[in-house]
């Protein structure tokens, strides 16, 4: 009853919509507006970013840029990466750009233990695969760098409220 009395719903993707068109039918209009993004995400040279960077020329390298949180799944982007070298027996780097913090409707986590394991987890794998650790998010132009520098974004959050968010789009900006 209270999402019936707005006359329109501001969304930001096409599934949102559709979720929204299918509860309410007609009465309700909805307008889909993507998400801005700062002009520094642009393509940039991928050769120049991992130079800049210090990140392996030769390599492909596998990006994840969240807050480390647990519905961010970046245990899942780690099982995910070491899967992927191995069954292709290549050699292969990641870039992680993010570290563990609160988040105020998550209050159901202990944030010293997720913090511990999350800690954990990028050390073992770390040491399986090149990593590079960026835990203090860089300005924009470091990270539009760190984008272009990656071959792929791996972005499997599932975080009830982000259906896509900033990071994917950030990244398809930088090529």
């Amino acid at each position: 009853h209270r999402l019936r009395c707005h006359d329109t719903f501001f969304v930001t993707c096409q599934s949102d919509s559709a979720i929204l068109t299918a509860a309410f039918k007609p009465s309700l209009e909805i307008a889909v507006i993507g998400l801005p993004i700062n002009e520094a995400f642009r393509p940039l040279s991928k050769t120049h970013s991992r130079k800049v960077l210090g990140l392996p020329l030769d390599s492909p390298i596998v990006g994840f840029v969240a807050r480390l949180i647990p519905q961010k799944n970046v245990h899942r982007f780690l099982d995910t990466l070491i899967s992927l070298v191995t069954l292709l027996g290549e050699p292969a780097a990641a870039v992680i750009v993010g570290d563990v913090t609160e988040y105020s409707y998550l209050d159901w986590y202990d944030l010293h233990s997720v913090a511990a394991q999350t800690w954990t987890e990028i050390a073992d794998a770390s040491a399986r695969i090149g990593i590079r650790w960026v835990r203090s998010p860089p300005a924009d132009n470091e990270l539009a760098m760190y984008y272009a520098a990656c071959d792929c974004l791996f972005h499997p959050t599932s975080v009830i409220d982000e259906n896509f968010g900033y990071a994917p789009l950030e990244a398809i900006a930088c090529g």
